[in-house]
């Protein structure tokens, strides 16, 4: 059992499984992982023991997410008045949190696909006239989600060669940038087409 503090005087007792998790066949000259995990919901089998352990691994995916939601969407920070408000500010900044951990899960998980499976034609579209506008060389005839991620970070200060793929950050600034250029974009093709 394990004493939690609750305010300064509200002390419970919170009764925990302790799953120890050791890596056995780790590379030489490399420590091996070590990790004893507490949880609150009982562990009396192996099976539930490895359920643990996955839970905690998936926690580097979710990692990402809070990043970009509290440092790069600044979700903390914004002033709402209650619930309902905070509620509504998620509703627009999850989605775009989601969007940019997408692309930079493709770009890793499947870079060679056509990047029409992660955007738009019109979004493909104005990214190749972001490239245009930034300089950005694109020799490519198929862009593939590799290529149309590369240009989102270049956009955004990516410097490559880099032994490290373009993170988060870097797409988040280069994400900034093509948000401000399709709306620019999209108004043009509109304005083009209503005449």
């Amino acid at each position: 059992r394990w004493s939690a503090h609750h305010g300064l005087r509200q002390r419970t007792t919170l009764q925990v499984w302790a799953v120890w998790v050791r890596e056995l066949s780790a590379p030489r000259k490399v420590e091996p992982l070590e990790w004893m995990l507490l949880c609150t919901f009982p562990v009396e089998t192996v099976e539930q023991a490895l359920d643990v352990r996955d839970n905690y691994t998936s926690r580097w995916s979710i990692e990402p997410f809070h990043q970009v939601t509290k440092s790069g969407l600044h979700a903390e920070t914004r002033w709402v008045d209650d619930v309902e408000g905070f509620e509504r500010l998620l509703a627009l900044i999850l989605p775009a949190a989601v969007w940019l951990l997408r692309l930079q899960h493709a770009a890793r998980a499947t870079p060679k696909e056509a990047a029409k499976q992660v955007l738009t034609e019109s979004e493909l579209g104005a990214l190749k006239g972001l490239a245009r506008y930034h300089g950005i060389a694109t020799p490519w005839r198929l862009w593939t989600v590799e290529r149309a991620v590369l240009v989102l970070a270049l956009v955004g200060g990516y410097c490559p060669p880099r032994a490290s793929p373009p993170g988060w950050k870097v797409l988040w600034r280069g994400w900034g940038r093509f948000r401000d250029f399709y709306a620019g974009w999209s108004e043009r093709k509109y304005h083009k087409f209503e005449d």
